[in-house]
């Protein structure tokens, strides 16, 4: 399954071969989160949050 775009509403819409890739990529950015790692992708981005 291709994340893209997709809006996550219930755990009932993935099967256990969604849910392994998704944890795959969590263990891939895990040292961004933890600061171990630095990006610079969102250097320059203006984020706006409005309710």
């Amino acid at each position: 399954m291709d994340f893209s775009g997709s809006h996550i509403l219930s755990i009932d819409q993935f099967d256990r071969s969604d849910i392994e890739k998704l944890f795959s990529v969590a263990d891939k950015l895990e040292p961004y989160a933890s600061k171990e790692k630095i990006t610079r992708v969102l250097e320059g981005a203006i984020l706006e949050i409005c309710f």
